[in-house]
């Protein structure tokens, strides 16, 4: 996820695409709108152009909880997305809480993102709250002659442990001559902020995996071209496992419940034990479409 106030936009010298209004939509904007889709919301591309999308996500034990509505242009483009995530992990000293809300809205010239982030810890004996990060994030997304994502810039403002902190970022995003994304370059003022993530993709055109430097992502299909598995493992100051199977999908291949499993582990200290968390999360969510 990616984002820009005003002084941004003015580093970013690039012509802007009007969007093309038509009574029939072309293959070519099909198929650069499911592209976009995956950079801004991470939705694997399909055959369906959908109108409208929503989700839901809970864990029994209270560890995750989350929504999203988005909603789509008659040809699949994304015209509008709304996300909160809320997350409490348990730490040797108590639970870290983190809430994570993300918008996006098109514009002529591609799309508009604001993001608010939030981390604290409440420690268990005393119940002291110390907050750790609280962070604003405003981004735009331009896209080539093609309607296509290429570059993206965002600014973060906020505050991480007493610090005040500002940090800009650019990202730049590569696609093969069909329009397949292959590579995000992201560098920022912010060193940890930095990445580079490589997509793969198998002889039917799917996504199959990705990589950086922190996370890898593999993706599989049953034998009719459904996706049907998500797994990733991601390294921070924890290891964290998720393996997603899909249980239902619609007419239209979509998964409309799935089952998530997250395995948190926890290095030990000074050569200690590792400490294991795992917990499961039920996905729900429901499609509408153009066609």
């Amino acid at each position: 996820m990616k984002f820009v106030t005003k002084a941004v936009l003015l580093c970013l010298a690039l012509p802007c695409s009007s969007w093309a209004v038509a009574a029939v939509c072309s293959s070519g904007q099909k198929a650069a709108n499911q592209i976009n889709a995956l950079i801004l919301i991470d939705q694997i591309p399909s055959n369906a152009v959908l109108k409208n999308m929503n989700m839901q996500f809970e864990s029994d034990d209270g560890f995750m909880r989350g929504t999203g509505t988005f909603s789509f242009d008659h040809c699949g483009g994304l015209l509008q997305a709304d996300f909160a995530h809320e997350r409490s992990d348990k730490s040797l000293r108590g639970i870290l809480a983190t809430t994570f809300t993300l918008h996006v809205s098109r514009r002529v010239y591609g799309w508009d993102t604001n993001i608010a982030l939030r981390n604290s810890l409440t420690e268990t004996l005393t119940q002291k709250n110390t907050l750790f990060v609280d962070s604003h994030i405003k981004g735009i997304y331009l896209v080539n002659p093609r309607g296509i994502i290429e570059r993206s810039g965002d600014i973060t403002e906020g505050v991480y442990g007493t610090l005040p902190l500002t940090s800009r970022a650019m990202t730049h995003y590569r696609h093969t001559s069909d329009g397949h994304l292959i590579s995000i370059k992201r560098i920022s003022s912010l060193k940890s902020d930095q990445s580079f993530t490589q997509f793969g993709y198998n002889n039917a055109s799917q996504l199959i995996g990705t990589q950086s430097a922190s996370r890898k992502t593999e993706y599989s299909y049953d034998k009719t071209g459904s996706l049907a598995e998500e797994s990733s493992i991601q390294t921070f100051s924890t290891i964290e496992k998720t393996v997603t199977r899909c249980n239902e999908w619609d007419m239209y291949d979509q998964c409309t419940k799935a089952f998530e499993h997250v395995t948190v582990i926890i290095p030990g200290i000074a050569g200690g034990k590792d400490k294991i968390e795992e917990h499961d999360v039920n996905v729900e969510s429901t499609f509408t479409y153009w066609d």
